[in-house]
């Protein structure tokens, strides 16, 4: 590994060899800060990089921009009329770097990012408040926000004899979960939860605990036992509670969400667009967004069944997913972007098998 480089680093390169001369370094930070756009939703479903997305959320424009100044320095990167390549020198490095990588138990950042901090917050409060009650001490909450401490007053138990059974079944849960992962990652989850006898690590005091000091990977194993936690406890009759909930939200933006109300009315893409004051490729991109993920989306009565086939054929036989090289592929010139958009988004990377 170079001394200056990070494990986010390396998962760009790694990222960056899926997309590799289709896209532009934005398209890569946005899909790794989690930005939620038509384009991003497309390329982490056709590309199948689900996994990654939002992995590192506070990744700014300025450090990015900096981050791959270096790489392309260091010769493992270069950019050709905006757009993003790996080269052989950075196939190599990332080959040798991931070849025993010991990669989490389970990490989907488009499918879970959304929901776990809240879990956490709502773990480490529950947790911590239990812990306390159970030792009859007071104690400063490790989180404040007022959302969270509503859910923790709305669950707890009055009783001296449920908060015990609570507190009992919840470890045996979490001891049984903990225990199918790597022994590090365990520890990295439960150093950072506070009770009557530990104080919360934070996560860089975490680091020195768990001896491990790239703050980059330590996020990103620390949220993917909170990913694994969510997915193996949501049916858990303990540990469900702090998460059914959450999981059972559509992963779509508030403006998305609005649109699918009007779709579901029968509204037409330019009456909406008219009510919502917005132009239409707006409402088209909240569109793709929503057949990415609905399984029994209508994509019939935007794309012709001919149509969507034609497009996956050109998708499997190129090289590319650029839009543009895709169009010129297609025998039926009248075919638009909207329309390639959208099955790319709807089949998702499925090559049209829905």
């Amino acid at each position: 590994m170079i001394a200056s480089f990070t494990f986010r680093h390396y998962i760009f390169l790694l990222v960056l060899r899926s997309l590799e001369g289709d896209r532009t370094p934005s398209s890569l930070f946005h899909i790794l800060t989690g930005k939620k756009t038509s384009q991003t939703i497309q390329d982490i479903k056709w590309y199948r990089l689900t996994e990654y997305f939002r992995m590192f959320p506070y990744w700014d424009k300025e450090t990015f921009q900096k981050d791959i100044d270096m790489l392309e320095r260091a010769g493992m990167y270069r950019e050709e009329e905006e757009r993003a390549y790996l080269t052989l020198k950075g196939k190599k490095e990332i080959e040798r770097y991931f070849h025993d990588y010991k990669w989490p138990r389970l990490y989907n950042g488009w499918k879970y990012s959304h929901a776990a901090g809240r879990f956490w917050e709502r773990l480490a409060l529950f947790i911590q408040s239990l812990s306390f009650s159970l030792a009859k001490r007071s104690f400063l909450p490790v989180f404040r926000d007022f959302d969270t401490q509503q859910w923790v007053k709305q669950h707890w138990p009055r009783q001296l004899s449920k908060k015990k059974t609570i507190a009992q079944k919840l470890h045996e849960e979490l001891v049984m979960l903990l225990r199918e992962l790597p022994e590090q990652d365990a520890l990295l989850f439960t150093c950072r939860l506070s009770g009557h006898n530990h104080s919360g690590y934070t996560l860089q005091q975490a680091a020195q605990h768990v001896e491990q000091h790239d703050m980059d990977e330590l996020y990103y194993r620390f949220h993917a036992v909170l990913h694994y936690l969510l997915e193996a406890g949501s049916d858990l009759p303990f540990l469900g509670t702090f998460c059914t909930d959450l999981l059972s939200q559509k992963i779509l933006t508030d403006s998305a969400r609005k649109t699918q109300e009007y779709l579901a009315q029968g509204m037409s893409l330019s009456d909406i667009a008219t009510i919502r004051d917005l132009k239409q490729s707006t409402i088209e991109d909240h569109v793709v967004e929503i057949a990415s993920e609905e399984a029994h989306f209508p994509i019939s009565l935007y794309v012709p069944e001919k149509v969507q086939q034609a497009i996956i054929r050109a998708a499997q036989n190129s090289t590319t997913y650029r839009l543009k090289v895709l169009k010129e592929k297609l025998e039926d010139k009248s075919v638009d972007y909207f329309s390639i958009r959208l099955t790319l988004a709807y089949f998702g990377g499925t090559d049209g098998q829905a």
